[in-house]
């Protein structure tokens, strides 16, 4: 079976209830979405296995970069930290520059990682764009 909801549901009907592990992680291919997962933990696991769950989860996407990691991070230094990990992996600063700009939290604009990433912007974007009432505006914004 390809589909990781029929996987899932059939892991749901043969545990009998007992190991919610293999229906939230099937071992054979890709798995259920993040917001699927986290649904369905916490549907169905006690308080202590949906923490153990979620932060198995939180470092799996921060450790692959993924952006809907989001969901269970926000923006905080866990979110900071997965970013970080986002534009390594792909050099797309603008998005990760978008969204601390939109959380509004002058700890995270603060933050050098988050310098860099709109030093890097400004200079590979916006300068090669000529958008120049956008970079003045962005430099009374956040410099």
């Amino acid at each position: 079976i390809q589909n990781p909801y029929l996987v899932a549901s059939f892991a749901f009907l043969t545990t009998g209830g007992e190991d919610f592990e293999s229906v939230l992680q099937p071992r054979n291919g890709p798995g259920l979405r993040i917001n699927d997962s986290v649904a369905s933990a916490c549907m169905f696991l006690n308080k202590s296995q949906l923490d153990a769950h979620l932060d198995k989860i939180t470092s799996m996407m921060c450790e692959q970069g993924s952006l809907d990691g989001m969901l269970l991070t926000g923006l905080s230094k866990n979110g900071l930290d997965l970013l970080q990990k986002y534009v390594e992996m792909t050099g797309d600063v603008q998005t990760a520059c978008l969204a601390v700009c939109h959380a509004g939290d002058v700890q995270l604009t603060s933050d050098s990682r988050f310098m860099a990433w709109m030093e890097s912007y400004v200079v590979l974007f916006m300068f090669m764009c000529s958008i120049w009432y956008l970079i003045s505006f962005l430099d009374m914004a956040v410099f």
